[in-house]
């Protein structure tokens, strides 16, 4: 807008021309001209107050968005650090576990507490060197002979009445009885100290069994399986004991002896299936208790729940003189997973039951009654 038209716009001057010598010369007659300039001091001042301001309100939301980006930055090197030491002692973890399973694995246990002082004199205790310090005692040791490797065994062939002998290690039961050689009884050994119970070549763990040398399968035991002090004995009463109370129930204060007896010959496992859980397995008597059934280990064997009740059903029973346990055609009919266990040998107890008890309830399952 020109000059002059701002001014009258403003109404704080009047303006008017006059023509001289062919050119137009605005005459100013300035009114309020002091006012004017302060009025115009002072828009300058607050327009720059403004500018100011503004200045200062973007450098302060520009200090304030990089320290909310250093900020995050911190945050996150902080979560990745976290992370980082997480996965880092994840892995040591890992490690660590995986060291003691090689352990486990590859050195004896009566060799154990030589190789933690070793590894104590030798690596201060450091778990982070576990598996190169648990190789490189091995490297030292070498690889002992199985005749070496000593875990007293008792043992006897599977499925017969042969009376259990007792070996000073599995090497010593298969040099004596001819059924293995070093390398077996390196590995076999193995599955004795991990289930307490097993059977030989059957239980052997490597991936291809091997063939028992004298053709027979022999079942072997750790010896202490159950308290030294828990003695088996010999002594068996004439008669069920018991006393019935008013209301006719019979009272029966040997059962717990009873129960923990048969466990104890059984050697805590199920005869017949193998199952080691006490919530799984019960004592049975050969001779029940309501036909005055002693209790007594020989009268008892440590069953599976449920062979229990096929045993007092009369659908299980076991041979006399075989002691195979058999099932009913109908029972085998209906459930197949019990073909594996027909006709197989019980397994081997401490002292040999009373086979004279299973009589019978060997009559009445072959009688078909």
């Amino acid at each position: 807008m020109p000059r002059d038209m701002r001014l009258r716009a403003w109404k704080v001057i009047r303006t008017r021309t006059v023509q001289h010598e062919d050119k137009t010369i605005l005459a100013q007659h300035l009114r309020n001209q002091e006012r004017y300039f302060l009025e115009m001091e002072r828009f300058a001042k607050q327009a720059q107050a403004y500018i100011d301001e503004d200045k200062a309100s973007i450098e302060a939301a520009r200090i304030q968005d990089e320290y909310r980006r250093r900020r995050q930055a911190e945050e996150r090197a902080l979560r990745d650090k976290l992370k980082d030491a997480r996965l880092e002692a994840l892995e040591k973890e890992i490690t660590l576990e995986e060291a003691q399973q090689f352990v486990r694995e590859n050195i004896p246990h009566n060799a154990r507490s030589g190789f933690r002082e070793w590894f104590k004199k030798e690596y201060g205790g450091d778990l982070s060197c576990l598996m190169a310090a648990a190789k490189e005692f091995i490297a030292l040791q070498g690889e002992k002979p199985a005749k070496d490797i000593k875990d007293k065994v008792i043992a006897r062939p599977f499925g017969t009445d042969i009376p259990i002998e007792n070996f000073n290690s599995v090497h010593a039961m298969m040099q004596e009885t001819g059924t293995g050689n070093d390398a077996d009884a390196r590995q076999f050994r193995l599955a004795v100290k991990d289930q307490g119970v097993a059977i030989w070549p059957d239980d052997d763990p490597r991936k291809n069994s091997q063939t028992a040398l004298d053709g027979r399968r022999w079942e072997v035991l750790l010896p202490h399986l159950r308290p030294v002090d828990a003695e088996l004995d010999d002594y068996v009463p004439e008669k069920r004991k018991g006393r019935r109370a008013a209301y006719g129930a019979l009272s029966r204060p040997d059962q717990k002896a009873f129960s923990d007896s048969v466990y104890d010959n059984c050697y805590g496992q199920g005869v017949v299936t193998g199952a080691r859980s006490r919530r799984r397995c019960e004592a049975a008597h050969l001779v029940e208790h309501c036909k005055d059934g002693v209790d007594h280990w020989s009268n008892g064997l440590w069953l599976s729940i449920d062979i229990h009740r096929l045993f007092d059903a009369n659908q299980c029973a076991i041979n006399p003189e075989t002691l195979c346990v058999h099932f009913t055609p109908d029972v085998l009919a209906e459930d197949e997973d019990l073909k594996g266990l027909e006709g197989q040998s019980i397994a081997m107890t401490k002292k040999p039951i009373n086979a004279a008890f299973l009589w019978a309830r060997w009559e009445v399952f072959t009688s078909g009654d």
